[in-house]
């Protein structure tokens, strides 16, 4: 679900195995974005997955199809979410509309805009 629908280049490689178990090793998150490729995205954080598995996250950076973003909020729950605005590509104002647009509980709204962030980075 975390899809960059943008023409912008890949800045880094595809997700792996060996990318996954370093993360699962040092017990750190894999910010990772498909850049439009939605095969990967399929793989990594279906909202079935997102439900499934505590470790898999999803952000809502560059996703053009809403209903799937109010899917994951609801179905997984907002700890799943993190916010993303994909800048400078995409404004942040418009990306943040979408989160307001769920219609969450506003201790829900702050966990996808910095609470969920915070916790995964151990920084909360």
């Amino acid at each position: 679900m975390p899809l960059s629908c943008g023409s912008r280049r890949r800045l880094d490689a595809r997700i792996s195995g060996a990318v996954c178990g370093a993360a699962r090793f040092f017990g750190v998150p894999v910010p990772y974005d498909p850049a439009g490729e939605v095969a990967a995205a399929e793989l990594l954080a279906l909202i079935d997955h997102l439900v499934r598995h505590p470790n898999i996250h999803t952000d809502s950076l560059g996703v053009r199809r809403y209903d799937l973003l109010q899917q994951a909020a609801r179905r997984a729950g907002p700890h799943k979410v993190l916010f993303g605005s994909d800048g400078p590509w995409l404004h942040p104002g418009l990306e943040l509309c979408k989160i307001h647009l769920l219609g969450l509980p506003p201790l829900d709204v702050a966990l996808i805009t910095g609470g969920n962030f915070l916790r995964l980075a151990g920084l909360a």
